[in-house]
């Protein structure tokens, strides 16, 4: 572990208010900003003792994330007095303490290394795995269960448990495919991942497991020329996972439909959701071009905030809210081409795939926005940040091309 613990246990606890967003329902919003408030207030005065601040040393990629940040504030501001709306002038402050709070995080991740996100990652996926175990069969009334089978927790509800297990998870598999030795601590943590992300069923969550290993499993392929032992433990590891859940957890009478109700539920489609997407196409037509103010793109069919946060954007907050929201969505994709551009190592090699699994879960961010509402707390924009940072955290070693030929090792 590195040697600053502040840095890692203040990532950490971010971390883990992500993974358990839905504590609000057991403390209220109003609690869980609070703590994500005293979080801040540490995380300030950690950087105030470090002598740290916002404009030393900003990279190019944290600027446009800040503009980028300002044209969806303003998005706000204009709905909110085209529409003389004082709710859609609060969500836009409260945009404004998540872009602060999304810095802290930027800037303190700057001092781990990536075997301390890793171990991050892997407490998150842990603690999210015993907690779900533990409420489950010792607090029942804290356990939810959906109609159709679904499982989640009050700390964290069918639609948000799968988000530990899937995007925190990717981390221990990029570590166990970077490792020269079989690492099995993570590909147990992985394997608690994948069990969340089945306990959960989210369509959204399944298909991304799916994507997300694929990728990391395709990259080592790729990378490595030689043989494909660590992998093919990995796959085997997974395929064993799957069986022992069939046999242990899933219900005797059809296994086979409640280990795979993520995949049953996506096959069988989505009505509703497509329903809301026409309905989220016409009331945005309708609000251009400032929109109607916060929460406005809503289905008059299900009542229900239509799922799709883009469509939700230009509804709510107009053009210039749509036009910033989509760019700090790709800004970790910006971050790294400059990267490349820079000349700098970017790990998608067998050295290490952990800025691979961090990239891939910022992409997994404007993924599950396409298939989400548009909302402002820190339980969705945490994750954006979260990646993004683990992302621009730097190697022991950065390479840098001097000629064709020659290639240097430069220690940062």
């Amino acid at each position: 572990m590195n040697k600053n613990k502040a840095a890692f246990c203040l990532i950490a606890f971010a971390s883990m208010l992500v993974a358990f967003g839905d504590l609000r329902s057991l403390i209220t919003p109003l609690g869980y900003w609070l703590l994500w408030l005293t979080w801040l207030s540490i995380a300030g005065f950690y950087l105030f003792l470090k002598q740290e601040n916002f404009s030393k040393n900003i990279n190019l990629e944290i600027k446009i994330l800040v503009i980028c940040f300002i044209a969806l504030f303003f998005g706000f501001m204009i709905a909110s007095i085209a529409n003389q709306d004082l709710l859609t002038l609060y969500q836009g402050f409260k945009l404004f303490v998540i872009l602060i709070i999304g810095l802290c995080i930027i800037k303190i991740s700057q001092s781990l290394t990536r075997n301390d996100i890793v171990i991050i990652c892997s407490l998150v996926v842990g603690l999210s795995f015993f907690a779900f175990l533990f409420v489950k069969y010792f607090l029942p009334p804290l356990h939810l269960v959906l109609g159709d089978g679904r499982e989640g927790t009050f700390l964290a509800a069918p639609g948000t448990l799968w988000k530990a297990g899937c995007f925190f998870s990717a981390f221990a598999l990029a570590h166990y495919l970077s490792s020269k030795k079989p690492a099995l601590g993570s590909l147990i943590i992985f394997s608690m991942g994948s069990f969340l992300v089945l306990e959960d069923g989210s369509r959204t969550g399944f298909l991304w497991l799916l994507i997300s290993t694929s990728i990391l499993i395709t990259a080592r392929i790729v990378s490595i020329r030689q043989k494909l032992t660590m992998t093919g433990i990995a796959l085997i590891g997974f395929c064993i996972t799957f069986v022992t859940y069939l046999v242990i957890f899933g219900p005797a009478d059809n296994l086979a439909s409640s280990a795979i109700l993520g995949f049953e539920r996506l096959t069988q489609g989505d009505g509703a959701r497509l329903d809301m997407l026409i309905t989220g196409i016409r009331q945005a037509e309708a609000c251009l071009p400032f929109g109607c103010g916060f929460g406005a793109t809503v289905s008059e069919t299900y009542g229900m905030v239509v799922h799709n946060a883009y469509l939700g954007a230009i509804g709510d907050v107009g053009i210039l809210g749509l036009i910033g929201f989509v760019l700090i969505s790709i800004t970790p994709f910006f971050a790294f081409y400059l990267k490349s551009q820079r000349g700098r190592e970017a790990g998608f090699g067998s050295v290490s795939y952990v800025p691979l699994a961090a990239l891939i879960g910022s992409a997994g961010f404007i993924f599950n926005e396409n298939l989400h509402s548009f909302r402002t707390e820190m339980s969705e924009w945490g994750l954006f940040f979260l990646m993004l940072s683990f992302f621009l955290v730097k190697a022991n070693d950065n390479f840098q091309y001097i000629s064709r030929k020659n290639l240097t090792v430069i220690q940062v």
